[in-house]
Formats: C-alpha cells, structure tokens, sequence
C-alpha cells in the first residue's frame, strides 16, 4: 500500500482537547450570564463550527450578531486551548517521520481556521503541517465529505492514496464512503464505541507511538 498523504482531525486525535470541544458551548453561554439547555453541546456535536455559532446566537444572543458571537467563542478558546500543553503521546515523532518519508498532511477540522492553526502552532507541530482546512471552508460538517475532499485537493492526491485520521465514528464513515483509507484514534472520549471504530473504520491505533504499523500492512 502506497500512502503519500494523511489528513488528521484535531480534537480527540492530534490534541487531548475533547473535554473542552464537548462543553465549549455550555462553557460559553454560562459565561455570559445565562443557563443554556442540557443537550446544547449534544445538539452541536455534528455541526460546523460556524453552523453552531449560529445556532448559539439564534437560540441564546439574538441582540448580537453572529460575527459577534463567532469571535466571542472563539477567543475564548483560543484561550482554553493556550493554557495547557494537548499533544497526545507520539505525535510530534510521526509527524516528524512523515516529513522526511514524503508523506503530505493536512489537518480537517470543525473549529475554526484560526483556532485549528493557533492550537497547531502552539503545541509545536504548526511546521509539519502542509494544510489545514476548517469545515467553515467548505460551509459543511463532517457528516459530508467536503472537509476532507478540500483537503485532499490542495495535497493534489486521491482520496485512495490519502490516511484519514479520526477518533469519531461518524467523521470515519464519512471519510471510508468517501474512498479514503480510515485509522481510528483511540481517545477517552470514545470508549464507549471502540468496538464499532475498530470495526468500520481500515485500522485502529491506541497510541501514535505505533502509527506505522498501519504502513506494513
């Protein structure tokens, strides 16, 4: 199997960020003083990061604009994201191998542009990073393959010749129904459907130590 590209999601499989990724919108509302329903950050899971600023602004600030409320949350995050080192264990190593192997990367991810390339930039690995493509890009979630396909254009390769990382379930299906060839990312945040992600996706890593046993297949 010939791999001359990876695209790797950014919460859950580069960065241990998905406690922050799944309260963020609870996190935000609270802070501004008002109490927001139970399922907010369950209703967001599949959107877009613009989709959910929308929804938060329609449902919870409707005096301000959508803008106002995108650059609110985000500053916010780029907050959160700053105060703590996420690299999961053996990133930084793989990243490294795959540049000098000749592997081109991108990152696909639901935040926003901004905050995907502060996040990168903060925990070193900005560099190794070709391209990074956010679904406000391409005005879709990941439960359409647009994120991906965007990505794998500018890294000029088919989808067939491209490892798609991921550690949620749905993100995976997309990229397989898509011809990519998948790698699930064990995370804390998806224990409770391991079983599937081994499963349905083409491979499933623990850790990024043994990323390239996926290679030797």
């Amino acid at each position: 199997m010939k791999i001359k590209g990876a695209i790797f999601d950014l919460d859950g499989t580069l960065l241990d960020s998905m406690d922050i990724c799944q309260s963020c919108a609870t996190l935000f509302v609270r802070s501004q003083g008002k109490e927001p329903d139970k399922d907010l950050d369950f209703k967001l899971e599949q959107m877009s990061v613009d989709e959910g600023n929308r929804y938060i602004q329609k449902a919870y600030f409707p005096e301000l604009s959508a803008k106002d409320v995108a650059d609110m949350v985000n500053s916010m995050l780029i907050s959160l994201y700053s105060q703590r080192d996420m690299l999961k264990n053996g990133v930084s190593d793989m990243l490294r191998d795959m540049k000098d192997a000749g592997i081109k990367t991108a990152v696909a991810t639901s935040n926003s542009y901004a905050l995907a390339t502060a996040a990168l930039n903060g925990n070193g690995i900005g560099g190794y990073i070709d391209y990074t493509v956010s679904c406000d890009d391409v005005g879709r979630g990941k439960s359409f393959p647009d994120v991906y396909l965007k990505a794998a254009s500018l890294l000029k390769l088919r989808p067939g010749e491209i490892l798609v990382f991921e550690d949620a379930l749905y993100a995976l299906e997309t990229a397989k129904k898509a011809g990519f060839i998948t790698v699930s990312v064990a995370d804390k945040s998806n224990i409770g459907f391991r079983k599937e992600l081994v499963f349905k996706s083409d491979f499933f890593i623990e850790t990024f130590e043994n990323w390239s046993d996926v290679l030797n297949v």
